[in-house]
């Protein structure tokens, strides 16, 4: 379900971490895969710096609300750490988890940022897919989260590496596969 903006900033990365457990264990059971964006908002430091911590705070803000209002329903999203966040995207892989997070870029683009207008704001995305095509590329559980967590972080990593503003995806990772126990 969407997050409110409010929840958005306050959801952790603990509870985060757990829906991203539950989201490869029906990939590996269902064989469907899905998508994560790790979304940072460039230079945010330097607004802190420029405008006070208020406005970073309201920034932070009007991003969350931002996310919030272009995830669909299956959609979830948390605060990752500091300026970052975690959007999860359920049964979509490949350039439709880009488009979706183009979709956050394209109406971040029409946002007045700060109180009026006087701080510009772009965003840098990295997207890493676990695909339903099995192989046991991303395990499961914590080990498999953070797998798939370490190439969404590349992806983003480039995307700043390259100037930031932009939405970066990461090779596909296989679904874990599930070995049924007959005992």
């Amino acid at each position: 379900m969407v997050p409110t903006p409010a929840e958005l900033l306050q959801i952790s990365r603990p509870w985060a971490e757990r829906r991203l457990a539950v989201e490869l264990s029906r990939a590996a059971r269902y064989g469907r895969g899905f998508s994560i964006g790790l979304l940072d908002l460039d230079g945010l430091g330097g607004v802190n710096e420029a405008h006070g911590y208020e406005i970073g705070d309201l920034v932070l803000g009007q991003f969350a609300e931002l996310i919030a209002a272009q995830l669909r329903l299956p959609d979830e999203g948390a605060r990752w750490d500091g300026d970052e966040f975690l959007v999860i995207f359920p049964e979509i892989v490949g350039p439709a988890a880009v488009a979706a997070l183009e979709r956050v870029r394209r109406a971040a683009s029409r946002v007045t940022w700060g109180l009026d207008g006087e701080v510009d704001v772009r965003f840098s995305a990295g997207i890493a897919c676990l695909t339903a095509s099995g192989g046991g590329g991303a395990g499961t559980g914590a080990a498999g989260v953070a797998a798939l967590v370490a190439r969404a972080r590349e992806a983003l990593n480039a995307a700043q590496a390259a100037g930031g503003g932009r939405i970066l995806a990461a090779g596909a990772i296989p679904a874990p596969r599930l070995e049924l126990i007959t005992s």
